[in-house]
C-alpha cells in the first residue's frame, strides 16, 4: 500500500458512525506520479478504488488499543501492519463491476474488537472463524512482544560519538568562525536606470560602486607623472595605479599645506594627534613603491594622512575646489552642501566644503566605525588600491556589541550576534566610487601604497535622517541648521530668480528659458526643505507652551520659518503662473 497516494475523504451520505475511506491504488512508477490534487479529482485507468466503511466506534477502539504501536513504528509500517488484517475487499473497477480479490490475512485488533452491532456496516469484511480468530490472537501477541526488535530494526541506536564522527554532519561547519560576506554592486554611470537603482539602494542601506565615470577627482592632475591637459578630465583606471604620482610636483602644488595625520593603530576616538606639512608627510612618511623601504629618513610605517579636508585652506581651496566633474544623470540630487559656505570663504564658493583626502602607506587602515551626522559618503581612490569591509547600519550597534567586536578575529561564540550582520566586502580600484548610505559602519584598509578622495553627500534622499541627527544632536561637528538654512536661501533665490526671468520673457513676448535639471533639482529640493522647516515650526510652537521664561526665543525662530515658508510658496505659486507644467 503506498500510503503517498492514498486519500481519505468523507462520504457525501456518511453520518458521524459511518465514514468511508477511499483508497487509490496506482500501478504505476513512484517516481511518475504527479500533483496530489491532481490525484484526487482526476482518477486514472490504472487506479481503483477500495471502498471500506467503517464505523466511529472501530476507529476509536482501534486507536485506544494501538496506541504504542503507532508511537513506536514508523507511519509507513504502521499502516501496513493494520491493513494486513482485511481477508477480502471488494473492489469496484472502472466499468462499476464488483469483484472479490484475496488479501493478507494479517491479525487485526480493530476488526477482533468489533462490536457485534457494527458488523453489519462493514460491507468489505467476509466471515471469520473461531479458530482464525484464535490464531490472530496469538499472532497479534506475538507482534506486541516483538516491539522492541522493530524498533532496532527501523533506527539502529547510535552513541553520541557515532554522531560526531558523521561526515555528513561534519560537512555542516556548524562552528564556524568565519563571517559571510557579500559582494558590493557594481553600476555604469551611464546606464538609464542607474539613478533609480542608486535611490534605491540608498534607501535600504546598501552600498553600491559606480563605475565609468571620468573627472570626479579633476583636482588631482597637477599630481600625475604625466603632464594632463587641464580641458581634459581624468579618466581613472589601472594605468593611474601603476603611473602613481608625482611627489616633485605634488611638492611644488600643495607642499606647504598643514594636514592631519593619524598614528598606526589610532584611537577612533581621537584620531587627529597633530599636524604636519604635506612636504613633510611626503618626504619622510609615504612610501609609493611598497616595497621595503631602504632609506633611513623615511619612516613608512608611522603616520596616515588621516581626513585632510582642504576646502577649509584658503590656499588650498583655490587650487583644489571647484574642480570636480558630478555624476551625470542625477544620480545624486541637489547638492545641499555647497550653500554651506556662502560668502564666508569665496575661494570655495558653490563648493561642497565636506570633501577629505587620505593618503597612507600599505597596511594603513581605519576600523570600524560610522559617521554620524546623516551623510552618506563616497570614496573613491586616486592611486593604489583599498579593501572596504562595510555593515549595514542596522546591524552594527546590535550585532557588533557597540563595536566591542571586531572584524580581524571574529569571535562568533563570545558575539553570536556577528553572525546575523549584513555585511559587505570590495576592493576599490582608481575609476570607480564607492557609495555609502548615511550610518553605514565601514573599515578601509590600504592593499598597496594609496592615495584616495571622500566626500560626504545631502540631498533629498537623506534630507530626513539629516534632520533626525539634528534633533538626536549626534554629531555637535555639523551645524545641522546653518546648513539647512542657508541650503533653503540659496535654492529660492535661485529659483525665484528663473521665475522673474521666465515673467520678463512672457511680458515681452519672447520665448522663456527651458526648465534644466538643475532648475528641476532645485526645485524638488526646496519642495522638501518647506516641509522640514514647517516641522521646526512646530517644534518651536510645542517649546513655547513648554518653557515660559524663553518663549520670545522661540517665538522669534518659529516667526523665521514662518517667512521663509512663506518665500518659497510665493515663489512656486508664480512658477505655476508662468505656467512651467514640468516643475508642477
Amino acid at each position: 500500500l503506498n500510503w503517498n497516494k492514498g486519500r481519505t475523504k468523507p462520504s457525501m451520505n456518511s453520518s458521524a458512525k459511518d465514514v468511508k475511506e477511499y483508497i487509490y491504488i496506482d500501478d504505476s512508477d513512484d517516481s511518475n506520479h504527479g500533483d496530489d490534487n491532481d490525484r484526487d479529482d482526476n482518477v486514472d485507468d490504472s487506479k481503483v478504488a477500495c471502498e471500506i466503511n467503517r464505523g466511529n466506534n472501530d476507529v476509536e477502539n482501534y486507536q485506544n488499543n494501538n496506541n504504542t504501536l503507532a508511537q513506536d513504528l514508523p507511519l509507513i509500517q504502521y499502516l501496513q501492519m493494520t491493513t494486513k488484517s482485511i481477508t477480502d475487499t471488494k473492489i469496484i473497477n472502472k466499468n462499476n463491476t464488483e469483484k472479490n480479490i484475496p488479501v493478507s490475512k494479517s491479525p487485526s485488533p480493530t476488526l477482533s474488537s468489533m462490536n457485534e452491532s457494527k458488523k453489519s456496516d462493514v460491507t468489505s469484511i467476509t466471515t471469520v472463524s473461531r479458530s482464525q480468530s484464535k490464531k490472530r490472537k496469538a499472532e497479534s501477541k506475538k507482534n506486541n512482544g516483538m516491539l522492541d526488535k522493530y524498533k532496532n530494526d527501523i533506527i539502529p541506536p547510535r552513541s553520541k560519538k557515532s554522531y560526531l564522527q558523521d561526515n555528513t554532519i561534519n560537512t555542516w561547519h556548524i562552528c564556524d568562525s568565519s563571517l559571510q560576506m557579500k559582494r558590493v554592486k557594481r553600476v555604469c554611470v551611464n546606464d538609464q536606470n542607474t539613478k533609480e537603482v542608486v535611490t534605491e539602494m540608498r534607501r535600504n542601506g546598501e552600498p553600491v560602486v559606480l563605475v565609468g565615470h571620468q573627472g570626479w577627482v579633476n583636482f588631482a592632475k597637477p599630481w600625475f607623472k604625466e603632464f594632463v591637459d587641464d580641458d581634459i578630465d581624468i579618466d581613472l583606471d589601472d594605468s593611474c595605479y601603476k603611473m602613481g604620482i608625482d611627489v616633485d610636483k605634488m611638492l611644488e602644488h600643495v607642499g606647504d599645506e598643514y594636514v592631519p595625520v593619524a598614528v598606526k593603530n589610532y584611537d577612533e576616538s581621537n584620531p587627529i594627534p597633530n599636524k604636519i606639512k604635506v612636504s613633510t608627510f611626503l618626504r619622510k612618511h609615504w612610501n609609493q613603491d611598497g616595497a621595503s623601504n631602504n632609506n633611513e629618513n623615511v619612516d613608512s610605517d608611522t603616520y596616515y594622512l588621516h581626513q585632510w579636508q582642504f576646502p577649509l585652506s584658503k590656499t588650498a581651496g583655490k587650487k583644489l575646489c571647484r574642480k570636480c566633474e558630478p555624476l551625470p544623470g542625477g544620480i545624486f540630487g541637489e547638492d545641499m552642501l555647497k550653500y554651506h559656505i556662502g560668502n564666508e570663504m569665496p575661494h570655495c564658493k558653490d563648493d561642497n566644503p565636506f570633501q577629505y583626502i587620505f593618503m597612507g602607506n600599505k597596511g594603513s587602515m581605519s576600523k570600524l566605525h560610522k559617521d554620524p551626522g546623516g551623510l552618506a559618503i563616497t570614496i573613491s581612490t586616486i592611486t593604489g588600491k583599498k579593501e572596504c569591509i562595510l555593515v549595514h547600519r542596522d546591524d552594527g550597534h546590535v550585532c557588533f556589541y557597540d563595536l566591542d567586536a571586531t572584524l580581524e578575529n571574529p569571535d562568533l561564540n563570545k558575539y553570536p550576534l556577528m553572525s546575523q550582520a549584513r555585511i559587505w566586502k570590495t576592493t576599490l580600484k582608481p575609476g570607480e566610487i564607492l557609495v555609502l548610505p548615511q550610518g553605514t559602519y565601514h573599515q578601509c584598509r590600504n592593499l598597496t601604497p594609496c592615495l584616495s578622495y571622500s566626500r560626504f553627500v545631502l540631498d533629498t534622499v537623506n534630507l530626513l535622517p539629516f534632520y533626525q541627527s539634528m534633533v538626536a544632536e549626534d554629531s555637535t561637528e555639523i551645524p545641522h541648521e546653518v546648513i539647512l538654512w542657508n541650503c533653503a536661501t540659496e535654492l529660492w533665490r535661485k529659483v525665484h530668480g528663473f521665475s522673474a526671468s521666465v515673467r520678463r520673457s512672457i511680458s515681452q513676448g519672447k520665448k522663456y528659458p527651458s526648465v534644466n535639471q538643475g532648475i528641476t533639482h532645485a526645485v524638488e529640493a526646496l519642495r522638501m526643505l518647506r516641509y522640514i522647516f514647517r516641522e521646526m515650526a512646530n517644534e518651536q510652537s510645542k517649546s513655547i507652551s513648554r518653557e515660559k521664561g524663553r518663549k520670545e526665543d522661540f517665538a522669534k525662530r518659529k516667526q523665521d520659518f514662518d517667512d521663509i515658508i512663506k518665500d518659497i510658496d510665493d515663489t512656486f505659486e508664480k512658477l505655476r503662473y508662468c505656467r512651467v507644467s514640468s516643475l508642477e
